[in-house]
């Protein structure tokens, strides 16, 4: 499966939330909210959820739309 890639023009807001602060970034290719590898249990907690939101889609369940995004190190904030 191949899903789309966006690059990240700003960081919108820092959600806070659990262990892993998703942060909702405006991208090329829309508003997404997006987990981070370093934060929370890591890229293994990724991949796993990744994995798991292509088998319920396989299957026909609702998923949120999903991409990988590219954040560079530069990237402006307005979440202060």
């Amino acid at each position: 499966m191949t899903l789309p890639e966006h690059r990240a023009l700003v960081l919108e807001q820092a959600l806070r939330r659990g262990s892993s602060w998703p942060v909702v970034l405006s991208t090329t290719g829309g508003r997404y909210i997006t987990k981070l590898r370093g934060a929370g249990q890591g890229t293994a907690a990724l991949v796993s959820e990744w994995t798991v939101a292509g088998l319920a889609d396989r299957i026909g369940l609702r998923v949120p739309r999903r991409a990988l995004i590219r954040i560079d190190a530069g990237l402006e904030r307005r979440d202060r």
